[in-house]
C-alpha cells in the first residue's frame, strides 16, 4: 500500500477560497452561538428576578388581608401613574466578549488570505 496519495486539484486557487469562505461562515455561526448562550444565561437571571419579585408581592398580597375594613363615604379620584422602572442589568454575567473578538480576528484573517489569492 503506498504510504502517501497526491491528487491533482482542478482550479486550486478557487476552491481554497471557497474553503476559506465556508471557515468564515462557520465562525460567524459560532459567534451567532455564543450570543444565543449568553441571551439563554441572561434570561435565567431575569426569570429569578421575576420569581423574586412575584414572591414579593405574594407576600404583600397577604399582608394586605389583615388590615381593617373601614367604610369610605366618598371614592377618592383615580390617578393612573406610571411606574417608571428600567430593566436592570444583572452585574455577574458571564464575559463572552473575548470569544467574540477573537473569533472577530479569525474572520479578518481568512478575509485578508482570501484577498491575497
Amino acid at each position: 500500500m503506498p504510504e502517501n496519495m497526491h491528487v491533482a486539484i482542478q482550479e486550486p486557487i478557487s476552491c481554497r477560497k471557497k474553503i476559506l469562505e465556508t471557515a468564515i461562515d462557520v465562525i460567524r455561526d459560532l459567534k451567532k452561538c455564543e450570543r444565543l448562550k449568553q441571551l439563554k444565561k441572561e434570561k435565567i437571571v431575569y426569570y429569578g428576578h421575576l420569581r423574586k419579585n412575584i414572591r414579593e408581592l405574594k407576600t404583600l398580597i397577604s399582608q394586605l388581608d389583615y388590615l381593617p375594613k373601614v367604610k369610605i363615604k366618598e371614592p377618592a379620584p383615580v390617578k393612573k401613574h406610571r411606574l417608571k422602572t428600567s430593566p436592570k442589568k444583572p452585574k455577574h454575567l458571564p464575559k463572552v466578549k473575548k470569544e467574540v473578538s477573537k473569533l472577530d480576528r479569525d474572520i479578518a484573517a481568512l478575509k485578508e488570505r482570501i484577498k491575497s489569492l
